[in-house]
């Protein structure tokens, strides 16, 4: 049994939908490249586990890479990656903790140091790449020296069909190690990702999109059951699919005692996520009564709805959440 750090990812509000992966990798074969990835650069290779594990694992030293095979995909279906792994070098947070609290701005590309992390790529039929259409990746970094597991949830790009997973270390001095692969449906309470903020301090799936990525985190709740979402400026959601003519409710909920309230502006889209004008609209999160709650219908070849979270100073959310419901008509 191979021992790990967890983050206290998984909620039990949360379920696997099969119980059979779409991809479930552990390494443990004798292949020197194990049957699921597509290709490893230079620099990337199967090794023996180390002290206190079992078996092999994936190891990355600087500027590597691992793709694993392409996987299909329904394009409404939710799903969930998880994966051990740990990054052994100066760029970690028991070595540097500043990047505890850097950790939202580090990952930026060009803006800032490169990370040990992942990916996702998405492609259908007709084409080699289809844009989720999520500007920072800022949470898709390893962080720990320590083995941890590591989730990301996602819908797929629109317009995709299928995805590959992508290991890579772009950092100059550590060395990336990964393991237990798994990519399978899942099921949370709400159409769009981690509505209730409890797939982990580090885990932002949902709101890959963030206004000065500073001023935003996810805070722990003094019952220690999951997170609050601080927003300090806005975030954005992940593109969130829906049907036209559908009513779909938006609720949300702030943390309790709340300094001042919030908005949420609802933007629908088509499947070549054009916004579709004169759709959507703004649902006020009142600070008198600590939440808000509306309806909105998608308007005619809405394929998508996406959230734009417009917070303040000291504003939390306990949770953001999209449901799809009939109207009540009054009698």
């Amino acid at each position: 049994m191979k021992t790990e750090m967890t983050l206290s990812l998984l909620a039990a509000t949360a379920a696997i939908l099969c119980a059979e992966p779409l991809l479930s990798e552990n390494f443990n074969g004798t292949e020197k490249l194990s049957p699921s990835l597509e290709g490893i650069s230079r620099g990337a290779a199967l090794v023996n586990a180390p002290e206190g594990e079992s078996g092999r694992i994936l190891e990355l030293s600087p500027k590597s890479t691992a793709i694993f095979k392409a996987v299909k995909l329904d394009p409404k279906t939710k799903y969930i990656l998880t994966f051990r792994a740990r990054s052994v070098g100066p760029d970690c947070m028991e070595e540097n903790p500043q990047l505890n609290s850097a950790f939202y701005d580090v990952n930026r590309g060009n803006k800032g140091m490169k990370l040990p992390g992942w990916g996702l790529a998405f492609s259908s039929e007709t084409k080699k790449y289809c844009n989720p259409h999520i500007l920072f990746s800022y949470h898709k970094a390893v962080l720990s020296n320590q083995f941890r597991t590591y989730t990301d949830v996602f819908y797929p790009a629109p317009g995709a069909t299928q995805v590959k997973v992508r290991f890579e270390n772009p950092s100059q001095d550590n060395r990336l190690y990964v393991d237990d692969v798994k990519l399978e449906p899942f099921t949370e309470d709400g159409l769009n990702i981690n509505p209730d903020f409890k797939l982990g301090k580090y885990d932002h799936s949902g709101f890959g999109q963030a206004g000065y990525g500073i001023n935003i985190r996810m805070v722990e709740r003094p019952d220690k059951n999951g997170f609050y979402l601080n927003v300090a400026s806005w975030a954005s959601s992940d593109p969130v699919p829906v049907e036209a003519g559908k009513n779909y409710v938006i609720d949300a909920k702030l943390a309790p005692n709340p300094l001042q309230g919030a908005r949420i502006q609802v933007i629908f889209f088509d499947r070549d996520m054009k916004q579709i004008k004169n759709g959507g609209g703004t649902l006020l999160v009142k600070k008198a009564e600590g939440s808000g709650k509306a309806n909105f219908i998608a308007p005619d070849n809405a394929a998508y709805l996406r959230m734009l979270v417009y917070g303040g100073k000291d504003v939390a959310f306990e949770h953001i959440r999209v449901v799809q419901e009939d109207m009540k008509m009054d009698k």
